[in-house]
């Protein structure tokens, strides 16, 4: 293990240049160049987590925590408050609330990457702050739409930069981030309801108070988010060059980096800018040991923000998060690339999409057709009560990605599905008489829904090799979207069809 740390903080822009050198690999003249080899499985490259403090640990899990609850909880709000802000448009407020997020998740990987995580965040939360003021201050409906549309880019463009950006961060922050996203539900709902209901607050004033939330996201970012760690690749062992096995993965050993990445370049000194510091350590294979074309397990070289460095202002400006551009493999990756990256992602991708796309037609779809007469229970009555409990179901599965780590997702999308066929039966024939009965089902429901969101992400985070780990994890996000999507359209017949066999039955439909 080396240290070496020159004493005078380096300007921010020296910084930036030094974590621009982060991941260049590839073919020469080519600047990254996806084989095959390297997406076909996210188990390319497992790596080891790097030490670090528990009060940084905890300082990010807390920001990480503030900033998935802030980035989400105004597209709660908004649902919440729909027939406030447009009286009988609940419909067209969710899509409002949907359509944007529909074009800006999909595309969003092949553009973001322009941009430095500062502005993305910058942006994300004046989008926010505008969606508020919108619809609090506006007259006009046509106004009034365009706060919910502000705050849909808000939270889907919001989602796609965190979730790249949670590349840089150790694992913990995942569930930090799932977490926080999970208890948004319930204090999006919580927020409006006690403020309209249990205070007597007006809705645009309560509106107006939910600015805290933009600047609690924008303060979280800026000002207490702590520094997250750059990997870089570790130098080739020179016995796998020589030992006769053919590797075309961008580990392989002699492989050209692309740019001659800075990192790379200073590996073997220790002296990769001033005010930073390189800490190798070697893997438990030792140092001759062969990579076959892969860094060794355990062996990890990183770059760390010494304590006390910052910017002239006194915030702390760590390498590899605020201010940073996107990793050098994510900018310099074509379409093609993108798309041929892509591939291995499918799987989780495929559950994620399965989930939701379940999870939502039953709250869109069957969930508003139930009612249980009998327990003093109306459907809307129910439909409140039971969008409580699966919200509450839904954060505590988000927050269990630590505690309850599931690496095999398939068996959830495949019970949400039979979820979504039950719910369907229970509709049509009301053969569970116990409102209780479904309360558990719907607690259950929303379990399984936030158990495969941040097990999917918390799996790519860890087993995704790191150049593409940060294009992966923004990516990815675009299959609950699309599932929401799906959803909302089958529900549109799906609510009414039922209605109408409820009606034809004999069953309760108010």
């Amino acid at each position: 293990q080396f240290r070496q740390v020159s004493p005078p903080p380096a300007p921010m822009a020296d910084r930036e240049a030094v974590v621009d050198g982060y991941a260049r690999r590839g073919a020469s003249g080519d600047g990254m160049g996806v084989t095959d080899e390297s997406t076909d499985s996210l188990l390319a490259m497992p790596e080891a987590e790097p030490a670090d403090s528990s009060g940084e640990t905890w300082r990010n899990w807390a920001a990480w925590w503030v900033m998935g609850l802030t980035n989400n909880v105004g597209y709660v709000v908004f649902l919440t408050a729909a027939e406030a802000i447009i009286a009988g448009g609940a419909g067209i407020v969710l899509a409002a609330d949907i359509l944007p997020v529909i074009v800006i998740k999909p595309t969003a990987p092949f553009w973001a990457h322009y941009m430095p995580y500062s502005v993305r965040y910058a942006l994300c939360g004046a989008f926010s702050a505008a969606s508020f003021l919108l619809a609090a201050l506006c007259e006009p409906v046509e106004l009034k739409l365009l706060g919910v549309v502000c705050a849909a880019i808000s939270s889907g463009w919001g989602e796609v930069t965190s979730l790249a950006m949670l590349a840089f961060y150790k694992e913990s922050a995942v569930t930090a981030w799932s977490s926080g996203t999970g208890f948004a539900g319930v204090a999006g709902a919580g927020f409006y309801v006690m403020f309209t209901s249990a205070f007597g607050i007006s809705d645009r004033t309560t509106l107006l108070i939910g600015l805290i939330f933009p600047l609690m996201y924008v303060l979280c970012y800026f000002v207490a988010l702590g520094p997250g760690t750059v990997f870089a690749e570790p130098e080739p062992s020179p016995s796998s060059a020589s030992d006769g096995v053919p590797d075309e993965s961008p580990y392989a050993a002699g492989a050209p980096v692309a740019g001659a990445g800075k990192l790379h370049q200073h590996a073997s000194s220790g002296s990769v800018g001033p005010g930073l510091e390189l800490e190798h350590t070697e893997g438990s294979d030792g140092p001759g040991a062969s990579m076959v074309g892969r860094p060794r397990q355990g062996d990890t070289t990183r770059l760390v923000n010494p304590p006390g460095h910052g910017t002239k202002k006194g915030l702390a400006e760590p390498a590899g998060t605020r201010g940073m551009e996107s990793c050098d493999a994510t900018k310099t990756m074509t379409t093609a690339q993108r798309l041929t990256a892509l591939r291995s992602l499918l799987p989780v991708m495929t559950w994620l999409f399965v989930v939701y796309f379940a999870e939502y037609t039953i709250n869109s779809g069957v969930a508003g057709t139930l009612s249980f007469p009998n327990d003093g229970l109306p459907k809307h009555d129910f439909y409140k009560r039971a969008q409580l409990v699966y919200q509450a179901g839904v954060f505590i599965s988000r927050s269990s990605g630590q505690l309850l780590p599931i690496n095999t997702l398939w068996p959830m999308p495949l019970g949400q599905t039979i979820m979504l066929v039950v719910f369907i039966i229970q509709s049509c024939t009301q053969f569970i008489g116990s409102s209780w009965i479904m309360f558990a089902l719907v607690l259950f429901e929303g379990l399984l829904g936030g158990a495969v969101y941040v097990n999917a992400f918390r799996k790519i985070r860890a087993e995704s090799p790191p150049h593409l780990r940060e294009f992966y994890l923004g990516a990815a996000s675009v299959a609950d979207t699309a599932g929401i999507s799906v959803a909302s359209g089958v529900s549109v017949w799906l609510e009414p069809f039922l209605d109408g066999v409820r009606k034809s039955s004999g069953l309760p439909v108010a």
